[in-house]
């Protein structure tokens, strides 16, 4: 089920789809399902995907991520995000 769900979230961020399909997808995820999908993205689709997360969620996602994921998506992103 995990594999399925990921080719979907990278189907849906290859095509550009809107941002609360995705959402929508992901709210009910498992921050350590989330961790799984973005460890396993292309670097620019890993920051659109964490992105998309709430305050807590991302917290919980950001803890866990591989290190040098964590870093590139911390350089990324806007620090008043964080």
């Amino acid at each position: 089920m995990k594999d399925r769900l990921l080719e979907k979230i990278k189907s849906l961020l290859e095509e550009n789809t809107s941002n609360n399909t995705l959402k929508n997808i992901i709210l009910d995820v498992h921050p350590a399902d989330i961790v799984y999908y973005i460890n396993r993205l292309d670097s620019e689709n890993q920051v659109k995907l964490f992105s998309l997360l709430d305050e807590s969620t991302a917290s919980d996602v950001l803890n866990d991520l591989h290190d040098d994921v964590r870093e590139h998506i911390i350089e990324s992103l806007n620090t008043k995000r964080l």
